[in-house]
Parts: structure tokens; C-alpha cells; sequence
């Protein structure tokens, strides 16, 4: 227990160390904690999944949770409406050209069934809200170009999910019906949405009396919790719920609700309460890839080589996405980050069990391919986010991606763009 609770918070100090460290080391967090869960976990077997019994799963889902609640509110209302059609076209051209180009190859590599390689397609198809956000957040970009990746990696948990489910259904009757995958998709998010901003509107109204109570500051992640195990309760997607209560209390006052509380001021989120959200998820995030790492399995290296060539596949789809459908307006390095940045996570590792489960007989071989899948997309996004700025590699992603400006020009007194240009890091 001593060695526990002492790697526990060394843990913690070494995520800290790495944070600050990395605009010099270009290291990200992610990858190096990792890492530390596969080499303590799989590679010399110090620890398993199975140690933390279902209190793992528990902490990987509160961690989604906070990081997606804490997300919402850094984001403006405004720029998602800016960034919502790019992100929507990014998105539903990335999940499925990967859907369908792994399929063709875990077809062509492995042999399986046109349905299990569309299962494969289907739980790979997204990218991970718990890497994605805090490798955006570190690398400083843009509001547009983080809120469009942000936006992607809620959708896209929604649809993989979603579209596996359907897959499944499908196995048991004999019938893939694509009409109904996509509306209970777009259901599961308008309706998901709805219930985070019922949710944010109700905790705005109360949330003053609130405060005055003592020891509150953690009731609005509470809330959050509600709201998320309510909606996925009902069918929704708890993930989407959860952003959008977070996006409502910070961008109460679009919504008009001051003329209802006769001229009442709403506070929001309070720079005290963002800190402790902040801590919060640094601290959910650092456990999180740690256990990421443990739960991954690399004890086949033919499977894991196989894995590594589908990630390539699913790479190449995302470049041709970004290449022709990121936003005009992002930079050379933002449409960079936008065609790296596709890892898969807690949500693909979850799915990855369903087909056994389901009793296909080719389920363990489409587990074993996704959690190898997992690993390869997180270890290759860390490590293209390092080197991107380094040649050869700032060569070829220029050539690549050489249709988007290399920096913003720097706005004149007044807003007018002029011609001196400053660089973008």
C-alpha cells in the first residue's frame, strides 16, 4: 500500500513536470504517461485492469465526464457558430472515410467478414475527448481551430457508439439499415443537447443560493454527473449532455434569461471555480492515460504490426480530409494539428469487447485489432504533434497542406487585416 499511495504522488509531480516542460521538450504528457501504464502493466505485469476492478471503468467515465463539462465552459457560444459547419464537415468526412477504409483494409489484411471489418471501421471511426482536449488545450491554438476539434471529438464518440450498436443489431437480424443508424445519431445529440442546456438553464437559476451554502464549489460537477448518467440513461449521449451544460453556464447571456429574473445578475463560472475545474481535470487526466496504458494489450506483434497499418490507413483518409476540407481561414500548423490530430481512446477500447460479447465468432480477433489500433493512434499523435515542427517532417506537412497561409496576417488599428504577418506557433 506504501508503494501505492508513493507512486500515486509521484505520478502527479512527474505530470506537473512534463506540463511545464513542454513548450521545450515538445514531449506531450499523454504519451510519456502512457507509456508508464504499458510498461508497469502489459510489459512486466506489475499491475492489471483487473486490480482496479470496475472502480477503472468508473474513473476512466468520470474522467470523460469532467474533461468534456470543463471544455464546454472554454467555449464561445459565438465561435462554435462560427466553427460548426467546418467541424460538422470534418467530422462526418473523417468518421466515414475511416469506417470505410479500414474495413476494406482489415479485410484485405485479415480476412474477416464484411460486417466485423465494418465493425472495426465503426469503433475506430472516432477520435478521443480525453486526448484530443488536453493535447489542444497544451498546444495553444486558435479558438476556431480548438473549438472545431473539440466540437469533433464529442460528435464523433456519438456516432461510433451509435453506429456500432446498429452494426450489432444488424448481425442479430440479417439487416443493415444506414437511414436509421444516421437519425439515431443526430437524435442522440439534439436531444443529449437539450438536456445540458434544460440543465445549465435550471442550475444558472438556483446556483446563487447555492454558493451561499458551505463547501459547494464541487456541486456544479455534480450536477454535471446527473446530468450525464440521466441522459444516458435515456439513450442520449451523456458526452454531448455534459459539454453543453458546461457551453450554457458560461454563455448564459445569449440566452436571454435576464428578462426573466427581473434584471437579476447571472454569475456563471467564477475564475475561483474554473481553476478548481482546471486542477480537477489535470488531475482525472493524469490517472486516466496511466490506466489507458495499462489496459492496452501488446503481446501479439503480428496483430500489433496490423494495427500499425490500419492507423496508417485511417492517417492518410484524415490528411485528404484536412487537406481539402479544414477551414480556409486556419493556418499552416492549425491544419497540421487538424490532420494529426485522430486519436482513438476510452470510448474504442470500450466497444472493442461488444462483438465478443455478442457471440461473433471473429470477436476476439476485432478486439485484439482495435485495442492495438488504440495504442498505435495515441502513440503516433504525440508523436507527430512533437516533430511537426522539426524537418523533415515541416517540409512535408508544408507540402501537403501548402493550399492554407503559413501565418495570420496581424490586423491593422480598427480590425484591417494589413500585409505584415507574425507567426503562428
Amino acid at each position: 500500500m506504501a508503494q501505492t499511495i508513493l507512486a500515486i504522488g509521484a505520478l502527479y509531480f512527474l505530470a506537473h513536470l512534463l506540463a511545464t516542460t513542454f513548450d521545450k521538450t515538445r514531449l506531450p504528457d499523454v504519451l510519456v504517461l502512457m507509456v508508464i501504464g504499458i510498461v508497469g502493466g502489459p510489459v512486466l505485469g506489475w499491475i492489471t485492469p483487473a486490480s482496479f476492478g470496475s472502480a477503472g471503468v468508473v474513473l476512466t467515465t468520470v474522467a470523460l465526464a469532467v474533461i468534456l463539462f470543463e471544455s464546454g465552459t472554454t467555449l464561445d457560444l459565438r465561435e462554435i457558430g462560427r466553427s460548426a459547419r467546418s467541424a460538422l464537415v470534418v467530422t462526418l468526412s473523417t468518421v466515414f472515410l475511416t469506417m470505410v477504409l479500414v474495413a476494406v483494409g482489415a479485410r484485405l489484411a485479415l480476412g474477416l467478414t464484411w460486417l466485423s471489418s465494418f465493425l472495426i471501421g465503426t469503433i475506430v471511426c472516432g477520435t478521443s475527448s480525453a486526448v484530443v482536449i488536453p493535447m489542444v488545450k497544451s498546444l495553444k491554438l486558435r479558438e476556431g481551430a480548438s473549438t472545431l476539434l473539440i466540437l469533433e471529438s464529442a460528435i464523433t464518440d456519438v456516432a461510433s457508439i451509435v453506429f456500432t450498436f446498429a452494426l450489432l443489431q444488424a448481425a442479430r437480424q440479417g439487416e443493415v439499415r444506414v437511414g436509421l443508424m444516421i437519425g439515431q445519431t443526430i437524435s442522440s445529440m439534439v436531444f443529449a443537447a437539450a438536456i445540458g442546456v434544460a440543465g445549465g438553464v435550471g442550475w444558472l437559476l438556483v446556483w446563487e443560493r447555492v454558493r451561499q451554502l458551505p463547501s459547494t464549489i464541487f456541486t456544479t460537477l455534480a450536477g454535471a454527473f446527473v446530468l450525464y448518467g440521466a441522459a444516458e440513461l435515456l439513450g442520449f449521449a451523456g458526452a454531448i449532455a455534459v459539454m453543453a451544460f458546461g457551453i450554457t453556464l458560461t454563455n448564459h447571456q445569449h440566452f436571454g434569461l435576464s428578462r426573466f429574473l427581473s434584471g437579476r445578475p447571472l454569475t456563471g463560472v467564477t475564475p475561483t471555480e474554473s481553476d478548481f475545474y482546471s486542477e480537477i481535470v489535470f488531475l482525472l487526466k493524469t490517472f486516466f492515460f496511466v490506466y489507458l496504458g495499462i489496459s492496452m494489450r501488446v503481446d501479439d506483434p503480428a496483430l500489433l504490426a496490423i494495427a500499425v497499418a490500419l492507423t496508417l490507413v485511417a492517417y492518410l483518409g484524415r490528411f485528404l480530409v484536412a487537406a481539402r476540407l479544414a477551414p480556409p481561414s486556419a493556418t499552416r500548423n492549425e491544419a497540421t494539428v487538424i490532420a494529426i490530430m485522430i486519436p482513438k481512446g476510452l470510448a474504442a477500447a470500450v466497444l472493442a469487447g461488444l462483438p465478443l460479447e455478442a457471440g461473433l465468432i471473429e470477436g476476439e480477433l476485432i478486439q485484439g485489432i482495435v485495442y492495438g489500433i488504440v495504442l498505435v493512434s495515441i502513440v503516433l499523435t504525440a508523436l507527430l504533434v512533437a516533430v511537426r515542427q522539426f524537418e523533415p517532417f515541416t517540409s512535408l506537412f508544408d507540402r501537403l497542406l501548402r493550399r492554407f497561409p503559413a501565418a495570420v496576417p496581424d490586423p491593422a488599428p480598427g480590425g484591417t487585416p494589413i500585409a505584415g504577418i507574425r507567426r503562428v506557433s
